[in-house]
């Protein structure tokens, strides 16, 4: 519930954000000064305002991740880059923050997220919504589950591929 998470998220440390040109940034230095075992970092993809130490915030969880950091982090399907014009092809939507495919390629694990079907039911319209507006938002949310399950399979097969490659194992089989 809301307030159960609340009250989690209260019992947390919180490094405060810093001020940048009248907007606010993760203080990456003060997190790896602070030295966490784990760190909560909400949206990958956002920009970062001039003056910060990186442009893009993934770049910032990178730096994090290099400074022995674990870092979880949330990313929406229609911002990695590579992924855009696909997703723009479902729901006629670009959005103006990304990050590179490659930055997946990094991660110890991935968990898809998906919509509830209540609120699935909600965006497209409540009960009074038609019955071909229901059918086309269900529609474009397979699509899009699709799109997250091959993206996560080619993630997982090229960690697969560089941990068989690193550790000198013949691979005798197709994933």
């Amino acid at each position: 519930t809301p307030t159960e998470l609340e009250h989690l998220v209260q019992t947390m440390e919180v490094v405060p954000l810093k001020r940048l040109g009248g907007r606010e940034a993760m203080d990456v230095e003060a997190i790896l000064q602070r030295q966490p075992q784990v760190c909560l970092v909400d949206g990958a993809a956002y920009d970062n305002p001039p003056g910060s130490r990186n442009p893009k915030r993934w770049q910032d969880i990178m730096d994090l991740v290099h400074g022995g950091v674990v870092v979880v982090t949330s990313l929406n399907l229609q911002h990695i880059e590579e992924r855009q014009d696909a997703v723009a092809e479902i729901t006629g939507k670009r959005a103006d923050q990304t990050v590179p495919e490659s930055f997946l390629y990094g991660a110890n694990e991935i968990v898809i997220v998906d919509v509830p079907p209540e609120l699935l039911l909600e965006r497209a319209g409540g009960p009074a919504a038609s019955e071909k507006r229901v059918a086309e938002t269900q529609r474009q949310l397979s699509a899009l589950r699709e799109l997250a399950l091959l993206l996560t399979a080619e993630v997982v097969d090229r960690q697969l591929e560089n941990y068989l490659l690193a550790h000198g194992i013949e691979q005798r089989w197709g994933t």
